[in-house]
């Protein structure tokens, strides 16, 4: 007999009838007085017994189908062959359009690094790939200066001299238009200690100028090659092609900052030309200044920085104050794209690309020379600008001041680029900043 208990000791046995032990024999068994047979399920057990069987229906199912699937399948191995993350990389993004030629030279017993770039559309960079390394290895260092001097390659000119203080030691014109480049000197302190760090931090930092990715310490061996630049070794890095960043290289412009405060006409030291090229060989400028201008900085400091300019001058309406700068730079293809944006960066202004920047200009004259005028207006700040080309140098009039100020002052200030003349004597009447040969 199968039986199943339930509660309370009761058993149920589905094969008999149902019967109460009352002490007389009535079947060939005898069952205990608490015992209850039945021949049907007791109510209380239908619904239990009906979830096992599907539960052992289901189990007995899934074994069935497990055991089918082993034994008609065999394991199988896949192999998949990953390119490196490098590969990945070039088979998925365009080579950019600009590029750099850099490399320093470190002289150790002197604490000093020499820094030297070039870069640009990568067009004219490739071209002048030789002549950078002939100049780097025409590198000398005087003795007892311990400056720098170079033989310049065909078609290379050093319109600005070079700079006795300051970062920047000398500009230097690569090349011929329209794919003329800028080649910067600069110098910096050698650290004592760690050169190797202090190499990767810089080749890194050019890097970023063309959002490359920055190189491991173990990549500085295959990524950069020495030149030899007479008793000094200059280390070249190579191929760096990408996306210049919208600043492009140092520019002179208005910095910040303490100077001295010279009158207009007097010289700038001789051999001062620091960011924004020399006096040095430059045309002489002279104009008309509006009444209530006060003569400004014209060599100032920033960040180890020096820049010269050709004519400064502040002003002021009410409590607000304005300036006025004239700076001169080689000709260069970026030169005009990139002094915009850096000018409408400084009143929280968005970049522009090289499709939208003729819209900004309008015509303005110099006698009988062209030049750009534009007026840029912040938020708080408004830049007027003017941007002329003459004597092989760019040269950029600018006004910042408060809106309401740089409003009242427009009519002032074009007045002023209207007087400005380029030539080797001044008017009778006018100012002039710097004299023929630059004293």
């Amino acid at each position: 007999m199968m039986g199943l208990v339930l509660h309370r000791g009761l058993t149920v046995d589905y094969n008999l009838d149902v019967a109460i032990d009352t002490g007389h024999d009535r079947s060939h068994h005898e069952f205990p007085a608490s015992t209850i047979r039945s021949s049907r399920p007791h109510r209380m057990a239908r619904p239990f017994f009906r979830r096992l069987r599907m539960a052992l229906t289901l189990c007995l199912f899934a074994g069935l189908i497990l055991a089918s699937g082993a034994g008609c399948h065999e394991a199988e191995i896949s192999t998949y062959t990953v390119p490196k993350p490098a590969q990945v990389y070039a088979d998925n993004h365009e080579e950019g359009p600009d590029g750099m030629l850099a490399a320093m030279i470190a002289r150790k017993t002197q604490k000093q690094a020499w820094f030297f770039k070039i870069a640009g559309l990568k067009g004219p960079v490739t071209v002048q790939q030789a002549a950078f390394r002939e100049f780097l290895t025409s590198v000398r260092f005087d003795e007892k200066t311990g400056n720098p001097e170079w033989t310049l390659p065909t078609g290379w000119q050093q319109p600005g001299g070079v700079s006795s203080s300051g970062m920047r030691y000398a500009t230097l014109t690569v090349g011929t238009e329209p794919d003329s480049l800028e080649l910067t000197v600069i110098r910096l302190p050698l650290p004592e200690s760690d050169f190797d760090a202090y190499l990767l931090q810089n080749v890194n930092r050019w890097r970023k100028q063309l959002r490359l990715a920055d190189l491991s310490a173990a990549d500085l061996k295959t990524e950069t090659e020495m030149i030899a630049a007479g008793d000094e070794q200059a280390i070249a890095v190579k191929n760096m092609v990408g996306h210049l960043k919208s600043s492009g290289p140092m520019m002179s412009g208005p910095f910040a900052g303490g100077g001295s405060r010279m009158p207009p006409g007097s010289a700038p030291p001789r051999g001062g030309a620091a960011a924004g090229g020399g006096a040095a060989g430059l045309p002489r400028l002279s104009y008309s200044k509006p009444e209530g201008w006060s003569p400004g900085e014209l060599e100032i400091s920033r960040m180890g920085i020096t820049i010269v300019r050709q004519a400064a001058f502040d002003f002021r309406g009410g409590d607000e104050s304005g300036e006025v700068t004239v700076t001169a730079m080689p000709v260069g293809p970026r030169f005009l794209l990139n002094n915009v944006n850096r000018w409408r960066r400084q009143v929280a202004l968005e970049a522009v690309d090289s499709d939208n920047l003729e819209d900004l200009f309008e015509p303005i004259a110099l006698a009988t020379i062209k030049g750009r005028y534009l007026e840029l207006v912040g938020p708080r700040n408004t830049i007027l600008g003017t941007i002329v080309e003459s004597g092989g140098m760019t040269w950029f009039f600018k006004l910042s001041a408060p809106n309401r100020l740089a409003g009242r002052s427009r009519e002032d200030f074009k007045a002023f680029i209207n007087s400005s003349r380029f030539g080797p004597e001044p008017d009778g009447d006018s100012d002039s900043a710097g004299g023929p040969d630059g004293r």
